[in-house]
């Protein structure tokens, strides 16, 4: 143990918690205490972390995923999904950028997740919808009173943690904010059925100017999900908020029904 002066401040390096044994998203707290000699307690403080499994989190779907994006299709590949041939044999079409083609079939009855991480993933404003960059806006997030918030039920019910955001999801908050979602739409869904339309977002100050970063929309015979997420690529692949996140949207957009 270093010996340290009053007043001064000193490194004393780091530990390694392991989370054995961890079999499903939790939430626990690590509690911290500076002893004196005799074992009194001199301060104490607490650290509520997120714990995730090695394991995804609800096992790959059953039914076929398919992507128009080669690299999308590499990583559901190796994250363990059920893929399918073509669009027309899919349960789910997970993109990364909307078109013509694809409001088409979500007309016809098809399911798409779209993941609309870059501001031309919804160019011309298909299916009603458009991206505004956050940077250099009212929703940057370096305000203090700016909250991003996830809606903790159906298949995100899974995911450790209250209605805010924590940090364990820093390395995936959106860069985008989704236009084209109502202040009605947070209560409920064009739908009907008693769903909201938004499920995550951003709120600033007590309360204002929310923003959507996961939304769902009906469209003709099939269902829209459509989030900023940051959730492609092989970092977050690797990461476990990331890939539980991407399942239970995958899980919301195929299963859900209209």
């Amino acid at each position: 143990m270093a010996e340290v002066q009053a007043g001064a401040v000193v490194s004393l390096g780091y530990i390694v918690l392991p989370a054995s044994g961890v079999t499903r998203p939790a939430r626990e707290r690590l509690t911290l205490e500076l002893l004196d000699p005799q074992g009194g307690i001199l301060a104490a403080n607490f650290l509520d972390l997120s714990l995730y499994p090695r394991q995804r989190l609800s096992g790959p779907v059953s039914r076929a995923l398919w992507s128009p994006d080669p690299r999308l299709v590499g990583q559901l590949a190796r994250a363990g999904y059920t893929l399918a041939a073509s669009r027309d044999t899919a349960s789910l079409v997970v993109a990364n950028q909307a078109s013509r083609e694809l409001v088409e079939a979500v007309s016809n009855g098809a399911h798409l997740l779209l993941l609309a991480e870059d501001k031309e993933a919804l160019a011309g404003g298909l299916f009603g919808l458009g991206l505004t960059p956050r940077e250099g806006t009212l929703w940057s997030g370096d305000w203090v009173s700016s909250f991003g918030w996830l809606r903790r039920k159906r298949p995100f019910a899974g995911l450790p943690g209250g209605p805010l955001l924590d940090e364990s999801f820093e390395p995936v908050i959106p860069e985008l904010n989704l236009a084209g979602f109502y202040p009605s739409d947070f209560q409920s869904s064009p739908g009907g059925d008693g769903e909201p339309a938004v499920y995550a977002g951003q709120v600033l100050g007590w309360v204002h100017k929310p923003s959507t970063w996961i939304g769902r929309r009906p469209w003709g015979k099939g269902q829209l999900v459509v989030t900023t997420f940051r959730l492609q690529g092989e970092d977050k692949a690797a990461n476990p908020a990331a890939a539980a996140l991407l399942d239970s949207l995958i899980t919301l957009a195929e299963t859900f029904v209209l």
